[in-house]
């Protein structure tokens, strides 16, 4: 049995160990607290809060047993109490409130103080204490008190912020707890507008609690406009609107439609707004007041789209009546509507009638052009319910005249419009065969069948009763000659006649070729039509010799590539698109590996060559074209390669992202790089790392100029994201040690301007990759500091690197723009996340002399505005008076190119008289020798270089660095002024 002793030891050993360590194994070591203490009966709630207790007040815990006291030093202070926290996940007083002892409540409380304080939302593993809280409320809700449930409320709010989707999910999770036994006094200044939706809280839960007993307030319904005039706020914007609509209909009527119909004038159909109504606020009105609504609007002249769109939500909410028919036909008929409503057939309740039958069949009818992919999915949908509708019918021995006739009209309209229109024929019928014949878990419904509803294939009821009573025709002999006639007349061009072929008339259809025959016919005029047409007939061709095939494109290789002939070049193209399809078919030939090692070595040797560099525009593209099939090729038969052919792979996807030039086969080898990444096998893992290193020693290494259109160091940085996204391992070591190199070159005051720009193009792809944010936000800081210290170096190309890793940032943590000038988060909402860059951003802005890195301070100002939370902090007030104060500061020193951008910077109150005379002396009255001597070095070039990159991120110096510093904080300004001595 384990003993005391066992658990001092144990701790003694997590108190030696470094963050990392800790970190890596929280779930083990907390799990093993756990068990320890339950063996030793020193689980309780009280032994954790005087060990807790402990570890706050020093860097150390002293524990006692019958003889001795130990003192167990703490290394890692913050990492070790999370620990210690985690492991309440498995206590059974937390669990089970049952074995709680009455006098043990407060223990409680003050377990969750301790993890409320420990909360660090730039540290993922926070995410466990928030399980835990969540865990804790759920049990002991009976523990809470007003102060408490303020605190935690706060610490969601800030938590909501972490751009890790799951910290904002337990932030509401456990704000909706708190909701429910917070005070109401509590919430009083939630009353106000301005705030919603608020931070950290579902806008869903927050209505309920604060607006449910008030009067009707006109100003929610005008707020509920605004919140749906952005997407990020739509969602917030339907809980608001959800909770108004709790009224009549005539209510509604008389005080909220009028804001909404004037808020209708001029509105963009692809705008957000109406992308708000379509989602949220259609459906909830529907569902509120059903037909009365849509009867309503009627008489109201809105937008025919919008109308469309609110019929379509109706029928799709199952009012299926026939009063509305004559409005669908009228739908139907108009170019702009009719995909609207044609969806309306889709839903499992849809009965088709006579009129709807009618509806479909005059939407065929009139359509002229080929359907569109999101037309053919919804065609797929209804005739798929159709059927299987129909097999129910058919199964109950009810009448299905009316589908048996809807099926022979479409027979007759599709028959002949092959001679018309081959295309759109070919597209109707492969979708009316797959809805008759596959089984019915391939079927393309909007909903889950019913037990019942399953068959096999060729098994539809209703489709071998059309059969036994010769109704059913599309698989007759006219049929088949109009397939095999338009599949030679077109030469294959056709992939959905193709498709009919390969899936329903094989037994029927039987096409002789040479496809070598073909390929040569083809070669003669490359174009991409003759791609898709050399793969139709390799599909359907069954005796074709693929060895034969193989030789000849081995043969044609040399020959091809080193005279870059066009018409060899294509033929290559062609046999290649031939030897994928084959490939597909699980064809395989011994002389694929030596196809392949060919092919490898002369596209190594000819992307070496600089005559590479000087072949036409037209061969470029060919050659393109035969790169992707390759790379395609390689994905597919990688698994069955020797070893030493996967080297040479390697060394060619690298050498094609590196020098190629080409955007397709770059965006390709990227993917194939990240499809390799998978592999489990140890040789393919090492074979990453060794790529990995050489890729981070040509950071080091690399010249300071390379010979490629597309800019960034592509290769670094394109390997380096495939390689370190690929691994499967969740520690992800490669991502870290790839991160801890990048960070030692900016770190390192001797690296290169090459290493430098390289370093900051990988890390901003690597930054602004979501899948892998959770573990590059503690970097996060260091690269902000970095991009601040860096910018004072000489070389553009440094400073171009450096400003896109500043917009990369910028976009992941402050949000895309909600309009031209405001981002969804500010710069204190940064600080929230990082403290210390706060103090870091003073105390560079404080310095007595203006240099050019003070610039991408100001860019991370300029890309937000101050703006008041519901949680006033004190400590934000402090920090915007500090700011605008140094900012003032310097322009009052500031003369040359960026005394100009600064007398721009004008919008604080009380300060902005000040600037406004500034601005028109067009620069600073104070020192001048560091500042000149910076902007006389700045060529008029370089200074429009400047600002356009600025302006890509959001209107650059000159745009209002921030919005403003409200009324009240006015009396703050001048005490601090007083107390500064200023």
């Amino acid at each position: 049995m384990d003993t005391f002793q066992d658990f001092i030891s144990f701790l003694a050993f997590l108190g030696e160990q470094d963050k990392i360590i800790l970190n890596n194994n929280i779930e083990v070591n907390s799990r093993r607290i756990s068990e320890l203490l339950l063996e030793t009966n020193n689980d309780t709630p009280k032994f954790y809060v005087e060990l807790l207790t402990q570890i706050g007040e020093n860097n150390f815990v002293i524990l006692h047993d019958d003889k001795f006291e130990y003192k167990i030093f703490i290394h890692e202070k913050w990492m070790f109490t999370v620990t210690l926290l985690v492991s309440l996940r498995h206590n059974k007083y937390i669990s089970n409130q049952k074995l709680l002892q009455e006098n043990s409540q407060n223990d409680i409380r003050v377990i969750m103080m301790i993890l409320l304080n420990n909360l660090k939302i730039s540290e993922v593993v926070t995410l466990q204490l928030l399980i835990l809280l969540e865990i804790i409320l759920k049990k002991h809700s009976d523990v809470l008190e007003e102060n408490l449930c303020v605190d935690t409320l706060k610490n969601m709010n800030n938590i909501a912020l972490c751009p890790i989707s799951k910290f904002k999910y337990y932030a509401h999770c456990i704000s909706k707890i708190i909701l429910k036994f917070i005070p109401k006094k509590c919430l009083n200044s939630y009353e106000n507008l301005h705030y919603l939706p608020v931070r950290g809280i579902e806008t869903s839960d927050l209505v309920k609690v604060v607006y449910q007993n008030q009067d009707f307030d006109i100003n929610l319904v005008k707020k509920c406009i605004r919140l749906f005039q952005n997407n990020l706020d739509s969602k917030d914007g339907s809980s608001l609107y959800e909770f108004l609509i709790s009224c009549d209909f005539e209510f509604w009527r008389e005080k909220i439609w009028p804001y909404f119909k004037e808020s209708f004038e001029n509105i963009k159909l692809e705008g957000e707004y109406f992308q708000s109504l379509v989602k949220y606020w259609i459906p909830l009105n529907i569902k509120r007041y059903q037909d009365t609504f849509y009867d309503f609007l009627l008489t109201q002249n809105i937008n025919f789209t919008l109308e469309s769109l609110i019929y379509y939500e109706l029928k799709k909410q199952s009012f299926n009546g026939s009063l509305y028919d004559e409005n669908m036909l009228k739908y139907v008929k108009n170019s702009e509507t009719k995909n609207i409503v044609l969806k309306t057939f889709v839903f499992k309740g849809f009965k088709p009638r006579l009129y709807d039958l009618n509806c479909i069949k005059y939407y065929l009818f009139s359509t002229t052009d080929i359907l569109s992919e999101s037309s053919q999915k919804t065609l797929r949908q209804i005739f798929s319910h159709i059927f299987l509708y129909g097999n129910n019918l058919t199964r109950k021995n009810i009448d299905t005249e009316i589908l048996e006739d809807f099926f022979v009209d479409l027979y007759n309209y599709i028959s002949p419009l092959f001679n018309i229109q081959s295309d759109l024929a070919s597209q109707v019928l492969l979708i009316i065969l797959n809805s008759a014949k596959m089984p019915t878990k391939k079927l393309t419904l909007s909903y889950t069948p019913e037990r019942l509803d399953f068959y096999e294939e060729n098994n539809n009821l209703l489709y071998k009763k059309m059969q036994g009573c010769q109704k059913w025709h599309f698989e007759n002999q006219t049929i088949i000659g109009l397939i095999k006639f338009w599949f030679l007349k077109t030469e294959g061009v056709n992939e959905n006649v193709t498709q009919i072929i390969l899936g329903y008339f094989t037994d029927n259809i039987k096409i002789e070729c040479d496809i070598l025959k073909i390929v040569e016919n083809f070669a003669k005029n490359p174009n991409l039509q003759s791609c898709e047409k050399i793969k139709n007939y390799a599909k359907i061709c069954e005796n074709a010799d693929f060895e034969k095939i193989m030789c000849v494109q081995n043969d044609l290789l040399n020959k091809g590539f080193i005279e870059c002939d066009e018409n060899i070049l294509f033929k290559s193209v062609l046999l290649m698109e031939v030897i994928l399809i084959y490939s597909e078919k699980n064809v395989f030939s011994p002389n694929i590996v030596d196809f392949l090692i060919k092919s490898v070595d002369v596209l190594n040797q000819l992307l070496n060559e600089e005559k590479f560099r000087n072949i036409t525009n037209r061969a470029t593209k060919i050659l393109e074209t035969y790169i992707n099939n390759l790379l395609i090729f390689i994905k597919i038969s990688y698994a069955k390669l020797p070893n030493n052919l996967k080297e040479k792979i390697m060394e060619l996807i690298v050498k094609i992202i590196k020098i190629s030039n080409m955007k397709k086969p770059v965006t390709m080898s990227v993917e194939v790089l990240k499809y390799l990444g998978c592999m489990e096998n140890n040789f393919d893992k090492n074979l990453n790392i060794k790529l990995l290193a050489r890729t981070m020693e040509h950071i080091i290494y690399s010249p300071e100029r390379l010979n490629v259109k597309i800019r960034r160091n592509p290769e670094t940085r394109l390997v380096l994201h495939a390689l370190i996204t690929s691994e499967k391992h969740s520690d992800k070591p490669l991502l870290f040690w790839c991160l801890e190199f990048l960070m030692d070159v900016l770190r390192n005051k001797k690296s290169s301007d090459s290493a430098l720009t390289s370093s900051f193009h990988c890390l901003e792809i690597i930054v602004s990759d979501n899948t892998i944010q959770k573990h590059t936000m503690k970097y996060v800081p260091e690269i902000i500091e970095h991009t601040v210290l860096l910018y004072k170096n000489p070389s553009w190309s440094v400073r171009n690197g450096l400003i896109q890793m500043v917009k990369a940032i910028i976009e992941r943590f402050f949000g895309v723009f909600i309009n031209l000038e405001t981002r969804p988060k500010t710069i204190e909402d940064l600080f929230v996340i990082f403290p210390k860059l706060s103090t870091f951003f003073q105390q560079f802005l404080n310095q007595p002399n203006f240099t050019p890195s003070h610039v991408i301070i100001f860019l991370y100002f300029s890309e937000s505005k101050f703006r008041d939370q519901i949680f006033q902090n004190p400590e934000v007030v402090s920090t915007r008076f500090k700011f605008s104060t140094a900012f003032f500061d310097l322009a009052n020193s500031v003369t040359g190119y960026y005394g100009n951008q600064m007398a721009l910077l004008n919008d604080f109150r009380n300060v902005n008289k000040k600037l406004s005379s500034f601005r028109k002396n067009g620069g600073g009255s104070g020192t001048t020798s560091k500042c000149e001597r910076f902007s006389g070095e700045k060529t008029e070039g370089e200074s429009e270089r400047f600002g356009a990159r600025m302006g890509g991120i959001g209107g650059a110096a000159q745009q209002k660095i921030m919005a403003s510093v409200d009324a009240e904080i006015d009396g703050v300004h001048q005490k601090a002024r007083v107390q500064e001595g200023r």
